[in-house]
């Protein structure tokens, strides 16, 4: 007798996401923010957006009769979950505005964009221009990835996550990962 089996793959990388905000260190106010938090806060946030993506895809393929949601960018299949539902998404408010924070810091990492931050000054402790002015930086690695940041990227994914399962009324079975966190890697059935 054969069964069939199937890969959590949303299981698998919030557990990543939760491993390495473990592995983070609170900020030093000496060094600022370690390099171990460079590595596990960018581990985190792609972890973050993995998870909740094939979680989405999850809910795409067990609870509509959509096919072609693959072809949709990660916003509108989240829009069109919530218009399904006769909802709307509050893209200015948490958890959603940090699922837009997520993605923009993902494609700094991923796609550089942004990547370049400018000239360091090491006497000013600053970015500077050409001409040795500071200058804002998009994105500041030394606030991204703090441990307190990436704990609220943490949390507020899984808040996303819980709420497109009461969206779409997942059964508790498909869900109760994201509260004990007691990931399973694998289904077999």
């Amino acid at each position: 007798m054969s069964h069939s089996v199937l890969m959590n793959v949303d299981n698998i990388f919030l557990s990543n996401a939760k491993m390495a905000l473990a592995n983070m260190v609170e900020k030093d106010i000496d060094v600022g923010v370690p390099d171990i938090n460079i590595n596990n806060g960018s581990i985190l946030i792609i972890s973050c957006l993995t998870a909740l993506e094939a979680y989405v895809n999850k809910i795409y393929i067990s609870q509509t009769n959509i096919t072609c949601y693959d072809q949709l960018k990660f916003e509108g299949k989240l829009k069109t979950l919530h218009n399904m539902n006769s909802k709307e998404i509050d893209w200015g408010q948490d958890p959603y505005q940090t699922v837009r924070e997520l993605i923009s810091i993902r494609n700094w990492l991923v796609h550089f964009k942004d990547s370049f931050l400018g000239k360091f000054n090491p006497i000013t402790f600053r970015i500077v221009n050409k001409e040795g002015k500071s200058i804002p930086v998009t994105k500041d690695p030394f606030e991204i990835f703090t441990k307190e940041r990436c704990l609220r990227y943490y949390n507020e994914t899984k808040s996303v996550m819980l709420d497109l399962a009461h969206l779409t009324n997942l059964d508790i079975y498909d869900y109760e990962f994201i509260t004990t966190e007691n990931f399973d890697f694998f289904t077999i059935g």
